[in-house]
């Protein structure tokens, strides 16, 4: 993590993180992420996922159903060509190098895509306010007794999401361990 001087540290901030198994998910931080030798934060902070954890792919969104047995033959082939071309656009990656221009992020994905039932879980009241933690060595969001609500390794590609009692969250990812194919970091600055 890198420190960012010039922002305050009263900023909000949205982390939302994508995985390799397309699960998405993220918290809301009361304030700027920052190096510190303690947890900071409040009780605005939460976490969230999306309900069903995956988000239909593109290729999902992009294939149309076959036509029925009483359209003619010719609507049949229109409908089998475009589900040819859709299943080829779908199997470029969003994230080839080789073509920079068709890049999406995590927040164009949350926004393109069909979101259902949004899962978010605030701050339970409990006693310990251990919302945000950030070292060199990792990010860490609602600590709660050797369990974290989000952890991200220094890279940036590996984490952990554990049930926590802060926001009474379950692990927001099927598997509490995960690959980060992508994590983003939005603040908010007035």
């Amino acid at each position: 993590m890198k420190r960012e001087e010039n922002l305050g540290t009263e900023q909000p901030s949205v982390l939302l993180i994508r995985d390799i198994n397309r699960n998405r998910f993220g918290a809301y931080l009361s304030h700027t992420l920052k190096i510190s030798e303690k947890c900071y934060g409040s009780g605005e902070t939460f976490v969230f996922k999306f309900d069903g954890d995956k988000m239909a792919s593109s290729e999902d969104e992009a294939v149309k159903p076959e036509a029925n047995v009483d359209a003619s033959a010719e609507e049949k082939e229109e409908v089998r060509d475009s589900n040819k071309e859709n299943k080829d656009k779908a199997n470029d990656s969003a994230f080839d190098d080789e073509n920079d221009s068709s890049n999406t992020s995590c927040s164009e994905d949350v926004e393109a895509a069909e979101v259902k039932n949004p899962q978010i879980f605030k701050w339970t009241g409990h006693k310990d306010n251990s919302f945000i933690f950030g070292t060199p060595s990792s990010l860490r969001v609602g600590l709660d007794h050797g369990s974290d609500a989000i952890f991200v390794d220094e890279m940036l590609s590996h984490g952990r999401s554990q049930e926590c009692g802060i926001f009474n969250s379950p692990s927001l990812t099927p598997t509490s361990d995960f690959e980060a194919e992508t994590v983003e970091l939005w603040t908010f600055i007035h």
